[in-house]
């Protein structure tokens, strides 16, 4: 049987405030196969970015083991961690993250020469397919300023499959886009994962964008359960 995509037992974060100590994730586990799609609901404040943050290394656990295609990885000191995040994880995050005095091609050719691209022209060449798989062809040229809401984040998805990475985490992806844009994101999204045969772990309070996916589970109390 194939090793998960993704793999944590037992996870454990918590943080410190004048009142004490705020626990948030309480010993989570969750295994995430190759090409399956996971929601994760729960009440605002209930941890969900948390988790993110911890499962894609952006945030070290307190307690617990997270595991990257079969390679344990929450022991990893700093750059070594970056270096394999980078060669198997793609990000989408529900403010963009884009860098706004770079247009769209440069913004997706920016995370294709840390992944690895050898050089600008190619990177660039490279980034206008990628805009082009989004339908934004036409728009490559445009600084982020100028683009919609549901442009940009179309720009930030082009930009998290720039490694064809094995595991998307997207957070709440369409939490700043009325529902047209936020369907047509997760039509992109859902689709061109699966096209790349890459696991997303999706976090959203949307009940429809959850229905989605192949698993829907929430987060309270700390721990992860059915939804």
């Amino acid at each position: 049987m194939p090793e998960p995509v993704l793999r944590c037992s037992g996870l454990r974060k918590a943080y410190r405030s004048p009142s004490g100590e705020l626990p948030v994730l309480r010993g989570v586990d969750l295994e995430l196969a190759a090409g399956e799609a996971v929601a994760v609901t729960g009440e605002s404040g209930a941890g969900k970015s948390t988790l993110l943050q911890v499962l894609g290394g952006l945030d070290r656990a307190d307690g617990g083991e997270l595991w990257w295609g079969g390679e344990r990885v929450d022991a990893l000191a700093g750059r070594e961690l970056a270096r394999r995040r980078a060669g198997l994880l793609g990000f989408v995050f529900q403010s963009y993250q884009l860098m706004p005095e770079l247009d769209a091609r440069e913004n997706v050719a920016l995370a294709l020469r840390v992944a690895g691209a050898s050089g600008r022209r190619e990177a660039l060449a490279a980034a206008d397919r990628l805009l082009a798989s989004v339908g934004l062809g036409g728009r490559a040229r445009h600084l982020p300023s100028t683009l919609s809401g549901g442009e940009c984040q179309r720009v930030a998805l082009a930009r998290a499959l720039a490694n064809r990475p094995r595991l998307l985490l997207a957070d709440e992806p369409t939490g700043n886009l009325d529902e047209a844009s936020g369907a047509a994101v997760m039509d992109l999204l859902l689709g061109l994962a699966r096209e790349q045969g890459a696991a997303v772990l999706l976090v959203t309070h949307s009940r429809s964008h959850a229905a989605r996916c192949d698993r829907r589970l929430v987060l309270r109390g700390g721990l992860l359960g059915l939804g």
